[in-house]
């Protein structure tokens, strides 16, 4: 079974890694769970019968004299084992298990709090745990196509095999767990001082675990459906169930009587002439036949549904479909920023010590409706809900079983994706849509805090410090760190530069000469960052410490959405590919809100490329084909525009190996830093949440007056007061007509532009009345004429 461990913040690495929790692991025998057979869920044995324990111990048939020896022994057991392991052990839990709010989701305070977390940071060594390890087992048995149960038991037989025989890897991982330990008791010690985040801690600690597999029970009749949809069509509608049910061999349907309600619901006929056929897209992504869903309808009273078992569901409950569920980057933009949106929306709520949240992680669940299982993707979800996590193939265990969800949703709205894959065409932005980059910026910060690191952009005393390093400068030294080979490195400063490494393909061959070519002249530690030896949480915390993240164009640039604003994120791009023509990073980056500096490196020396021409067809060999077509590819300048996602143009070019020009690139970094230097002192100046949209209120008679001392006679003097709602209109319109106009004149008004609050006019007769009102402009924006008021020249 995959197990999730709490998320404390413990040193990991040499490079200054956070190794902050989610690590998928065995169950730990001290986590006060138990195994329920039924239900095959881990569940607390406070929560089931005493009569189901293997060995329970009736106390009312001891003596009380036994009794006290028996607490005695208890407590001086008790003693011993908490100065043998340093502690009770946390709770672990499942991959689809709750994830209770541990120490370090909660924000702690003070600058010297801050400034010892991010000494232990730079100080920390690399360290992995036998936790890890097991993690990196049960993965891998699961990819193999195994179940959570024989993972589990895999796990358990390994163990075994490794205490009948030690070996010198045992002695390794004891050791290492030895150093683990102590840096945890390190970071303990520093989360101490922080009174209040301890007292929030043994807060979280009262939350229960919540969301329990419910029993199957039968059913005579099953439940009664209704539906309400908001939308239009198959791209934006949502609905909402009260009630619906699923079988492997019937799938999604809804059970009808003459009570239920579908309200805004299309009918067949409707829903048929659409070229796909759906009544939402249950996933974010677009015109795609895959992401259409629908359900069927059955009667409340047919005898093949009388009598079922049925497994109900009456937590709320978010029906969604992963596009590609072993990508990062569709995982985040198609399904986590989407869903992360839909909870602020549909369940909403507080938690008790966590107001910080957007919605109570208590109050619902997701439920999988695809055929994707547990990979290392799957840790993004776990933060969006406490609730075990459903996946299909637990739907489909039992052919005979009906699983019934009370409350539930379908469909999500694309508040944040911007981007579209080239399934109708070149892939590109989304056309015509605006995303704001600080609603990308909300979920980014959601992920940073519950990993309890800083949210705000924590920068050195002088943002624009690599760059004078990088320019020749000379630049205080910040830090001495003694390397493997005992040679002292000297930085200037604590902020990383990240090299996203890839291992198979499209590599970088000479990363190593560019990592050191990149410490020597700009003074900054360079850090390699991999998919394989790095968790998805130890990559946040890299990213909140980068001032550069570089990368071959791949899904894990996604991941600079964590960065502080001011990052600099420069991809690059193998022989023949145009960056312009694939821009989802530089999309992103380019973002209202996001402030990011973007700048793409192209290898336009084709002697620096290495192709593989003998690969599968997916990997871009191209032996399969004819020599002729061959050749053209090969010379080919550039990839053509093409869709998705087979064109082995674009295949044979993109799983290329680059041997990077390390002058050229430098140039373009030297160049991107400055842009961050500007960028940050500019956003050091503004407020970039206050909005200028805001349309003021109508201008009243209250708030209008007519001046009349120092005024010239016959002239029209008037103020009126600046909006009370904090709106700076561009201008004012105002307008104004006799009091005793002529009637037969058509339009009797005379209109003004002012960009102030007030309106000086002459040329009118002493003593007539002026009738005026007046509205507000802002950009394309206007509200109405306000009231109307007189002035008597």
């Amino acid at each position: 079974m995959y197990q999730r461990t709490p998320l404390l913040p413990t040193s990991s690495s040499s490079d200054s890694v956070v190794d902050v929790g989610l690590k998928l692991g065995r169950r730990s025998e001290n986590t006060g769970k138990d195994f329920d057979a039924d239900s095959k869920r881990k569940v607390p044995v406070s929560h089931r019968d005493a009569s189901q324990l293997p060995f329970t111990l009736s106390l009312s048939r001891l003596s009380s004299r036994a009794v006290l020896v028996l607490i005695v022994v208890a407590f001086t057991v008790g003693l011993w084992a908490a100065r043998l392991f340093g502690g009770s052990s946390p709770a672990a839990h499942p991959v689809n298990a709750p994830s209770p709010p541990m120490m370090s989701q909660v924000q702690s305070s003070g600058e010297d709090w801050r400034k010892k977390y991010e000494e232990l940071l730079k100080s920390a060594k690399d360290a992995k745990s036998p936790a890890d390890a097991e993690a990196n087992a049960g993965v891998k048995a699961k990819e193999k196509g195994k179940s959570n149960d024989a993972a589990y038991k895999d796990s358990d037989s390994e163990e075994i095999k490794n205490d009948a025989a030690p070996s010198l890897d045992d002695k390794q991982v004891v050791k290492e767990a030895i150093l683990n330990k102590e840096k945890d008791r390190q970071m303990k010690e520093l989360m101490k001082q922080s009174n209040d985040s301890v007292a929030k801690h043994k807060e979280a600690e009262e939350i229960p675990v919540v969301g329990e597999r419910p029993g199957v029970a039968p059913m005579v009749l099953l439940p009664a459906s209704s539906v309400w949809c908001t939308g239009d069509n198959l791209n934006n509608r949502v609905c909402k169930f009260r009630n619906i049910c699923y079988n492997e061999k019937y799938q999604w349907f809804i059970v009808r009587n003459n009570a239920s309600v579908l309200s805004n619901v299309p009918t067949y006929k409707q829903l048929s002439k659409d070229a796909r056929f759906g009544l939402v897209e249950i996933s974010s992504v677009q015109d795609h036949p895959y992401t259409a869903w629908s359900y069927s309808e059955v009667s409340q009273f047919a005898p093949e549904f009388k009598n079922r078992k049925v497994r109900y569901f009456k937590d709320f409950t978010i029906l969604f479909k992963r596009f590609h569920g072993s990508n990062i980057m569709h995982t985040l933009h198609d399904d986590i920023m989407p869903l992360w949106h839909h909870i602020r929306r549909y369940v909403g709520g507080t938690m008790r010590g966590f107001d910080h949240f957007d919605f109570n992680l208590q109050q619902h669940r997701i439920q999988f409706t695809d055929d994707y299982e547990v990979a290392e993707t799957i840790r993004p979800f776990q933060y969006l809900s406490d609730m075990n996590l459903g996946f299909l193939s637990e739907l489909n265990d039992d052919k005979e079983l009906i699983t019934c969800f009370r409350d539930a949703t379908a469909g999500v709205k694309k508040l944040t994706t911007w981007y579209q894959y080239g399934f109708s065409g070149p892939q590109g932005p989304i056309q015509n849509k605006f995303v704001n980059g600080l609603h990308v910026r909300m979920v980014s910060d959601y992920f940073v805090s519950r990993l309890g690191l800083p949210v705000e952009d924590l920068y050195s005393e002088s943002h624009d410090i690599m760059l004078r390093a990088g320019r020749g400068e000379k630049v205080p030294i910040d830090a001495k760190i003694t390397g493997d080979a005992a040679e002292k490195k000297e930085y200037v400063g604590p902020d990383l530069i990240l090299i996203l490494s890839r291992t198979r393909n499209r590599m970088i061959s000479n990363e190593w000469q560019l990592a050191e070519a990149l410490e020597k002249r700009f003074k900054h530690r360079t850090m390699f960052v991999r998919n394989e030896d790095h968790s998805f949480e130890e990559q946040i915390a890299l990213m909140r410490r980068a001032k550069v993240v570089i990368g071959m164009h791949g899904s894990i640039l996604i991941m600079a959405m964590f960065c502080r604003k001011g990052t600099i994120l420069i991809e690059m791009y193998p022989y023949a590919v145009p960056s312009d023509n694939y821009t989802p990073y530089r999309t992103m980056a380019k973002l209202h809100g996001m402030h990011l500096v973007y700048r793409a490196w192209e290898n336009k020396h084709p002697e620096n490329s290495f192709s593989h021409e003998d690969w599968p067809e997916a990997l871009g060999g191209i032996a399969h084909l004819p020599l002729e077509e061959q050749k053209k590819i090969k010379d080919t300048p550039t990839v053509p525009p093409h869709q998705c996602c087979v064109d082995p143009y674009w295949l044979f070019r993109i799983y290329q190996d680059t041997m990077v020009d390390i002058p050229e690139f430098e140039g373009v970094l030297v160049d991107a830093l400055n842009e961050s230097s500007t960028m940050l002192e500019n956003l050091s100046k503004t407020n970039i949440l206050e909005t200028s949209s805001i349309l003021p209120p109508l201008i009243t008679g209250p708030m209008f007056s007519c001046v009349g001392e120092g005024r010239p006679k016959g002239s029209l003097w008037l103020r009126w007061d600046e909006p009370w709602n904090g709106a700076k209109p561009d201008h004012y319109l105002v307008r104004t007509r006799l009091d005793k106009a002529d009637e037969t004149v058509e339009d009797p008004y005379t209109y003004y532009n002012t960009n102030t609050t007030e309106l000086f006019v002459t040329g009118f007769k002493e003593g007539t009345g002026v009738i005026f009102s007046v509205k507000s402009i802002c950009g394309d924006e206007e509200t109405a004429f306000g009231d109307e008021a007189i002035c008597t020249v």
